[in-house]
């Protein structure tokens, strides 16, 4: 097979990974487009978009019983009547949904232009590495999600929107947000994954439509984004099972450590070679 379907899988593993373990999906693709010097035209915005529908396969499959609540919840009286909590919860989801919506519609063509550099993935990689640590060693942890109302989810739905910044980490940022507002580390990231979910679908299918006019001249390009979804899909999948495990019994730091190597070793390289 073509070089090119190779790199397809190892970004659509990439995104998977980096999308909900909070190190940024998109600035690790940015990093590795960079690195592996792909053909823009190819693996470009679009390209990552689609991706993003691969870890939104993921997420959907992986909660889809809560999924399911939420939305008879939201849709039923007597679901709701049954369970307030899920009804409080899906209000929640559909206020801090809002800002990254907004962001996204008035900001998305400036930070596609201009916000895909390596030296500022590098700096939001650090400056929000640190700022997840923090957020884990002072947050009072003691919060479920019963407790975002309205307020709190408009508060986490502003820091999801930070996320348009490549580096900055959507999970990420919505885990740092939920640990300083008192969740517990399991809440704040079940939260912060049921959050992404709308998100990444509206960002995700509007660039799929992009991907299909333009896969109809060029067949190539369909398999490539293909192969990179189900890359994504499958990784996703499993990066969401590992992370819910991991923080029931452990903390953050490693992932802020790591996010702080590379943007270290993203500076050396980059002024190393200039």
């Amino acid at each position: 097979m073509a070089p090119e379907f190779w790199y397809a899988l190892l970004l659509g593993a990439i995104q998977g990974v980096s999308e909900y373990l909070p190190v940024s999906s998109t600035g690790h693709l940015v990093l590795a487009q960079y690195a592996l010097g792909l053909d823009p035209d190819a693996f470009g915005l679009t390209f990552d978009a689609v991706l993003h529908l691969g870890t939104l396969l993921a997420v959907l499959a992986y909660f889809y019983r809560d999924f399911l609540h939420l939305a008879a919840a939201a849709l039923r009286p007597e679901v709701r009547r049954k369970d307030p909590a899920a009804g409080r919860l899906a209000v929640a989801i559909v206020v801090g949904t809002v800002p990254g919506g907004v962001a996204g519609w008035l900001l998305e063509s400036r930070v596609e232009s201009e916000f895909r550099s390596p030296v500022l993935v590098a700096v939001t990689l650090a400056v929000f590495g640190v700022l997840l640590w923090l957020a884990d060693l002072v947050g009072p942890k003691r919060a479920g999600l019963e407790a975002v109302g309205p307020g709190r989810a408009l508060l986490l739905g502003l820091a999801q929107a930070l996320a348009l910044v490549p580096g900055v980490s959507r999970s990420g940022v919505v885990i740092t947000a939920g640990l300083l507002l008192g969740l517990r580390r399991e809440e704040a990231t079940r939260f912060a994954f049921l959050l992404s979910a709308p998100i990444i679908a509206g960002a995700g299918g509007k660039k799929l439509l992009d991907l299909v006019r333009a896969a109809a001249t060029d067949q190539g390009l369909a398999v490539l984004g293909l192969a990179g979804l189900a890359a994504a899909a499958v990784t996703g999948y499993l990066a969401i099972g590992f992370l819910m495990r991991y923080v029931r019994s452990n903390n953050l730091g490693v992932f802020a450590l790591y996010r702080l190597l590379l943007a270290g070793l993203t500076l050396a390289l980059w002024f190393g070679s200039g």
